[in-house]
């Protein structure tokens, strides 16, 4: 599998890093075989779109495997943030959201607001963005809620 062969790379790795997915059963590999690695289950809404498994998707799309894969964050797309069972794993699981993609400043101080983290694309947030938004990212592992 290939999550194996990710980990075999992050075991010669000497910095900071985590894996993040679509599949959650990649997610659940690294749960299982690498409990330490942070990982990350990439979220979007799949309702009307073509999804390599229809059933996988609409269990992805509502957080529905997060039980068995228990991700450290959820990426979500931001255009699909507002999804009611994004915002209630958020709240009862106290997960941390990172949206993606974020092309704006203004999306960029919408996702600070709500203390998520930002995978950004198509503008430099050093040049574009005060620097309280780029200080301020909340710790991903600490679901204390006490991030300040």
């Amino acid at each position: 599998m290939l999550c194996a062969k990710v980990a075999a790379v992050l075991d010669k790795y000497k910095g900071a890093a985590c894996i993040e997915s679509f599949d959650p059963r990649a997610v659940f590999w690294f749960r299982r075989k690498r409990p330490d690695t942070v990982r990350g289950h990439l979220i979007t809404k799949y309702t009307g779109q073509k999804t390599p498994h229809p059933v996988l998707g609409f269990l992805q799309e509502n957080l529905l495997t997060n039980f068995l894969t228990a991700p450290d964050f959820i990426a979500m797309d931001i255009k699909h943030r507002e999804m009611h069972a994004f915002q209630l794993c958020r709240l009862i699981y106290n997960v941390t959201e990172v949206s993606w993609t974020v092309r704006s400043p203004e999306q960029a101080q919408l996702i600070k607001d709500a203390r998520g983290l930002i995978i950004f694309e198509a503008f430099d947030p050093k040049k574009e963005l005060n620097e309280d938004v780029l200080e301020t990212q909340p710790d991903p592992l600490d679901h204390s809620g006490n991030q300040e």
